[in-house]
């Protein structure tokens, strides 16, 4: 079999919907994604940006 079809045919568990664990402090648990270098800069020339996303509920 080739690789293409290999990698096609995987499976991937769903997200579950509820968390296994419940932070209770603010800044505990921080997810960030770095996104760049974009090839047409910011108005300001940042050709990255970054998002920081917070998981306290």
């Amino acid at each position: 079999m080739c690789k293409d079809y290999l990698v096609g045919r995987q499976h991937q568990e769903r997200f579950p919907k509820n968390s296994l664990h419940c932070i209770e402090k603010i800044l505990y648990l921080i997810h960030f994604d770095l996104v760049g270098p974009m090839k047409i800069p910011s108005f300001k020339g940042s050709k990255y940006f970054v998002v920081f996303t917070n998981d306290y509920f």
